[in-house]
């Protein structure tokens, strides 16, 4: 490890560094089961890093492996290792080699795919049935396991038929919990409907929200901890990339661009239903992409016309973050990934069939 990262730092800044990352591995599990904060733990251990050095993120990996024994048993566990901690130890020690910033996301982007894939082909073998049965299986087992009453508030919220509108006058009579209000033959339509709805949601999210997760963990895992450092000069300035300079390799904008409106064709022009697992995913991951390409050229638009840190920050995560302006990112994005002037895939490969090197404005 690199002697500018191991921090000359007082007794109480590393006891309160262990002490943050014991907590963030403890809470682990619950953030893995909220798919929005499924990246939280791990960026902000190594956020920590950056922080109070490694002492703390291999408390917070130790913590984080053992909330996951607990809370999801041996297998649970080995999973977490290999779609967290491993790729985790990857990207920090990137970080400690002074590797220049796109050095490193060149190899954090595929640690952290490859090991999420690595958990998922784990937890397919040990279940010995896809996810998305094994996950359907879980649920069904955690609702049997409440008592009758929460257990039909439950089913009736997610399978479509809504809570009956005396719901509070029901919930103060005696014997609620245990009875219920649904009937044997309601309750079992209401299971059968929620596990249907489950299995279905998983095989058609699941390949999409675990590489786009895994992508987002390696991009804010890398970025935030080098930002902090090369701030406080204790990296060199290659270590980080500002954000203006972001954007999609030409290979890499073709492919996904490809892979989006390919599959979206196939699937909602042509109604193929195997492609529609393919869409979803390729939604996913290229609207992350996308949205990153979408942030670096609303940098430097929001640079040229002399906006503040603050704002410019503000004012593209208000772009890239919100509903509605969110949509209108990913396209954004693809249009400055495949025709904006200064790194733009379309320009770049004409610029080098003409052997020019000229740089533009960005759209």
């Amino acid at each position: 490890m690199s002697e500018t990262l191991r921090p000359r730092q007082s007794r109480g800044r590393l006891i309160g560094g262990i002490m943050f990352g014991v907590l963030i591995g403890l809470f682990s599990p619950y953030l893995l089961l909220l798919a929005p904060l499924v990246f939280l733990a791990p960026v902000l251990t190594a956020r920590l890093y950056a922080h109070s050095g490694i002492w703390p993120v291999a408390a917070s990996a130790a913590a984080q492996l053992i909330a996951s024994i607990v809370f999801f048993g041996p297998v649970g566990g080995a999973m977490v290792f290999l779609a967290v901690i491993l790729p985790l130890f990857a990207t920090v020690n990137g970080v400690a080699r002074e590797k220049p910033f796109a050095e490193q996301l060149r190899a954090s982007l595929p640690a952290w795919i490859l090991c999420a894939l690595a958990a998922f082909l784990l937890g397919h073998l040990a279940a010995g049935m896809s996810l998305a049965d094994y996950v359907a299986a879980e649920v069904e087992s955690q609702l049997k396991l409440l008592p009758n009453g929460m257990a039909d508030a439950v089913l009736s919220a997610f399978s479509g038929t809504g809570l009956p509108q005396d719901i509070d006058l029901m919930m103060l009579r005696a014997g609620f919990l245990q009875n219920g209000f649904l009937d044997a033959a309601e309750r079992a339509r209401a299971l059968a409907s929620v596990l249907s709805t489950v299995r279905n949601s998983m095989t058609l999210l699941l390949p999409g929200l675990l590489l786009s997760s895994a992508a987002l963990t390696a991009v804010l895992s890398t970025a935030w901890p080098n930002r902090l450092l090369v701030r406080e000069a204790k990296l060199p300035a290659a270590c980080w990339e500002p954000v203006a300079k972001w954007h999609l390799p030409m290979g890499t904008s073709f492919a996904l661009a490809a892979l989006y409106l390919g599959s979206m064709i196939a699937a909602r022009g042509f109604g193929i239903v195997e492609a529609e697992a393919v869409y979803a995913a390729a939604t996913m991951i290229a609207g992350l992409a996308f949205r990153v390409q979408a942030a670096g050229s609303l940098e430097r638009r929001f640079l040229a016309m002399g906006m503040r840190p603050g704002a410019r920050g503000a004012a593209i995560g208000f772009f890239v973050l919100f509903p509605y302006f969110s949509d209108i990112s990913f396209y954004y994005g693809m249009l400055s990934a495949l025709v904006g002037p200064s790194y733009g895939a379309i320009p770049e490969l004409l610029k080098r069939r003409r052997g020019d090197g000229d740089d533009g404005e960005d759209s």
